[in-house]
């Protein structure tokens, strides 16, 4: 009997090692899949698109791209233009085809929350954006801070006005 417990062990322990080496090798593919999409590394699945905007609060590299709040892409780069504007540069499935009149529009998750969302907004046009073109058009989101100045700033003008 304890022959066969002996093999029903080895026999046990080697399909436990097998599935744990399955499994590590989906987290290293899934690793380095992110990690080079992420690193700016040239990946056959996406195009590269890059974008100016006026301020880049709240976004973070790695951060989701959506269309329509369907995940298309990432940020992978985000850095200054020689003019010193916001550039950035999002991975974007090779599968999509990008009107070259999209738009981007950065809005928040919510009117507290600092984190924005990266909206990529189709174009109608028929001419489509290649890998490693610019998409002329973004819009900023106005952050929380910015609503309370304006406010805040109306409000002594009105006062102002009064007086």
């Amino acid at each position: 009997m304890s022959f066969f417990n002996n093999i029903f062990n080895i026999y046990r322990d080697f399909i436990v090692g097998i599935i744990c080496v399955i499994c590590l090798c989906f987290v290293f593919m899934f690793y380095e899949n992110t990690h080079n999409m992420t690193q700016g590394k040239k990946n056959d699945k996406y195009f590269y698109y890059n974008f100016n905007i006026s301020s880049v609060e709240g976004l973070e590299i790695s951060d989701p791209v959506r269309l329509s709040g369907v995940e298309v892409g990432r940020i992978i780069n985000i850095s200054l233009s020689q003019n010193y504007t916001p550039n950035v540069t999002i991975a974007v499935n090779k599968d999509l085809e990008i009107p070259d009149d999209s738009s981007i529009v950065i809005s928040s998750t919510s009117i507290l929350d600092s984190h924005k969302i990266v909206n990529l907004v189709l174009g109608i046009n028929i001419n489509i954006l290649s890998d490693g073109d610019s998409i002329f058009y973004a819009t900023s989101a106005v952050s929380f801070n910015q609503l309370l100045d304006l406010a805040s700033k109306t409000l002594k003008i009105e006062k102002n006005e009064k007086l």
